[in-house]
C-alpha cells in the first residue's frame, strides 16, 4: 500500500467482492443487510470496513472509541500504548492505511487459530489469528457480532 494508494479492494469503490461459488457477490451492502436481518447493531457511519473472513464470519472495523475499534488499535486505551508503530514496524504500513490493511488480512489471509474466549461481564469473544504475506501474524479480538475491538502483530515464532 504504497503512496499510490487510493483505497478499495475489487473494482466498486470499496466494495468487498468474494466469489465462493462463481455466482455470488458480496458487496458491502449486502454485508451490512445480512447485519440488519440479524439484529445485530452497528454504526454504518463510523464504518471503516466490512468483508468476511475464511471462517465464514462477516467481520467490521468501525473508528470505535478507545475501548474498541480502529481507535483503540491505533492509540490504546487508559495509557496504554496503541498498536500503530507496531503495524508500521511488522508490515510497514503507516498509521493511515491500518484499517484498510487490515480489511486485506482479514478478508484474504488464513485463520490460523481460533479461539472463543471470556472477555469478562459473562460475555465472549474470538481470538483469531490471522497470516498473511509474511513473518508476523496478526492477532485480532472480534466480538461473536464480528465487531473488531483490537488487532496487534506480533511474530510467527512468538506463537
Amino acid at each position: 500500500m504504497g503512496a499510490g494508494y487510493h483505497g478499495g479492494f475489487g473494482n466498486t469503490d470499496g466494495a468487498t467482492h468474494i466469489n465462493n461459488d462463481n455466482k455470488k457477490y458480496e458487496t458491502d451492502e449486502s454485508l451490512k443487510s445480512e447485519l440488519r436481518s440479524n439484529n445485530i447493531k452497528f454504526n454504518e457511519a463510523d464504518m471503516v470496513f466490512i468483508t468476511r473472513d475464511k471462517t465464514g464470519q462477516i467481520v467490521w472495523l468501525e473508528n470505535g472509541s478507545s475501548s474498541a475499534g480502529l481507535t483503540h488499535i491505533l492509540d490504546g486505551k487508559d495509557g496504554s500504548p496503541g498498536h500503530a508503530k507496531d503495524f508500521e514496524r511488522a508490515f510497514g504500513v503507516q498509521r493511515q492505511n491500518v484499517g484498510l490493511y487490515l480489511k486485506e488480512v482479514i478478508k484474504n489471509g488464513s485463520v490460523v487459530s481460533n479461539r472463543l474466549v471470556n472477555i469478562g461481564n459473562g460475555r465472549q469473544g474470538y481470538e483469531r489469528v490471522y497470516e498473511y504475506k509474511g513473518n508476523y501474524y496478526t492477532m485480532t479480538g472480534i466480538g461473536t457480532n464480528g465487531f473488531i475491538v483490537s488487532a496487534y502483530p506480533f511474530r510467527k515464532d512468538d506463537l
